[in-house]
């Protein structure tokens, strides 16, 4: 019923699914899907801690986000997105919605990368590792040991080009190599989770 209020899941663990091969071969269960690759939640977390975008715009942005989150976690708003009836088979089918608004968001931090400093670069990275930790700690998702190794190298190698990015200002082989990282993330989701 659309009545009964419950969690659909641990809102902690959503965020697991940013990472690299998240997704454990089953969409009927689990989490929502939303990789979209791990680089592109880190320049979104730069467009919030960017002083050249508008308060306004990042309001804007995080109440949007935070209604897609709220949607998947409470059962009847949930319900709500699929037209007032449980969801068979695919139970979170706007799910793109928030990948879709992280690139987006993604793609703005990046252009306006100027406006933050390393030390802001590196708490993103500081909150990665944190997080990182806290899933190997628990087990409670897909993200092993192989994941958090391949997502931590990229995250390494992306926090130091942007930092070389904050000084030589649309650089284009730094952009060009960001999306190599991206594309290879990409491309071992995709080959990971294709069916053998």
């Amino acid at each position: 019923s659309i009545f009964h209020i419950y969690r659909n899941f641990s809102m902690i663990d959503l965020f697991s699914n940013f990472y690299t091969n998240a997704f454990n071969g089953n969409i009927s269960s689990g989490l929502p899907q939303l990789f979209c690759g791990i680089m592109t939640p880190l320049f979104m977390f730069l467009f919030f801690l960017n002083k050249n975008i508008s308060k306004k715009e990042k309001i804007a942005s995080f109440f949007f986000l935070s209604v897609l989150f709220i949607s998947l976690y409470v059962s009847s708003l949930n319900m709500v997105w699929h037209g007032f009836n449980y969801p068979i088979s695919f139970p979170y089918r706007y799910s793109f919605l928030i990948s879709f608004t992280v690139i987006c968001l993604g793609y703005k931090g990046y252009q306006y990368i100027e406006g933050v400093n390393a030390k802001k670069i590196i708490s993103v990275g500081f909150v990665f590792f944190i997080y990182s930790l806290y899933l190997l700690i628990t087990k409670k998702t897909s993200i092993g040991l192989k994941e958090i190794i391949f997502d931590s190298i990229l995250m390494i190698i992306i926090l130091g080009l942007c930092s070389i990015l904050l000084r030589k200002k649309q650089c284009i082989y730094i952009s060009f190599l960001l999306g190599m990282i991206q594309l290879l993330d990409l491309s071992v989701n995709i080959y990971t989770a294709y069916p053998k």
